[in-house]
């Protein structure tokens, strides 16, 4: 959880925790899912806040 607790506000990270059991075709890595809720009072902060949840996934997915 990346909630900042002065504000309230941040991004809340929910996942089943699994795999799937097939590998992705063609490669050694699997492909699932993460669910994410992104919680502001603005829409501006919002749009920051996903902007650094996006580099973060990245950084995960190479």
């Amino acid at each position: 959880m990346l909630i900042n607790s002065d504000n309230k506000e941040g991004i809340f990270v929910y996942t089943s925790g699994t795999l799937p059991y097939k590998l992705h075709e063609g490669t050694d890595g699997s492909v699932g899912r993460v669910f994410t809720l992104i919680v502001s009072d603005s829409w501006e902060n919002v749009n920051v806040l996903n902007s650094k949840l996006e580099k973060i996934m990245e950084a995960y997915s190479k």
